[in-house]
């Protein structure tokens, strides 16, 4: 296997972006990480700040992606999304391919929807724990957030909910003939 042939755009959107709103979470409460950002945001950039956000985005891309599959996905399977079992034992060099594909076009925009929910979710507490302890601060920026958040969550709902049959599709069609 070639080195970043599993590394594509929609990995890098599902789990990236999440993370470098989850490092912006963590800038509240760490001084170090605040520094990286302040760093690379308004002083001359170098390659060791912007590998270390990279590396640190991608990280807690990753943790936030397992938050999801905890909170999200037990949210989203207990009020009416029902699981389905994929029969990857249909998978063949005919529909390989087009289930990439599906996976690209569909679980990416859920994990994307869905890590970008907790990602913005832990933001809006790190906000308003540091500018107002435990209470919530309505600003504009917050109300931005929670309204995010209210879409972010159907958005997942909605693309989970369109992953099972578009996959159970492609495999019991034989890629789709």
């Amino acid at each position: 296997m070639e080195f970043g042939s599993s590394l594509n755009f929609d990995k890098v959107i599902a789990y990236m972006i999440p993370g470098v709103v989850g490092l912006q979470s963590i800038s509240y409460y760490s001084q170090k990480v605040n520094l990286w950002i302040n760093s690379y945001l308004y002083n001359e950039n170098n390659l060791g700040t912007i590998f270390i956000i990279i590396m640190s985005s991608i990280g807690i891309g990753l943790i936030i992606s397992a938050i999801r599959w905890f909170i999200l996905d037990y949210i989203h399977y207990k009020t009416g999304i029902k699981k389905e079992k994929i029969p990857y034992n249909k998978l063949n060099n005919k529909n390989i391919t087009v289930f990439k594909e599906a996976i690209a076009n569909t679980y990416r925009y859920y994990e994307f929807y869905g890590n970008m929910f907790i990602a913005l979710l832990s933001l809006l507490v790190s906000r308003c724990f540091y500018y107002t302890p435990f209470l919530i601060n309505i600003n504009k920026i917050n109300f931005i957030i929670i309204a995010l958040l209210f879409f972010l969550f159907f958005a997942s709902r909605d693309s989970l909910k369109r992953t099972y049959p578009t996959i159970n599709s492609i495999l019991n069609n034989d890629g789709g003939k």
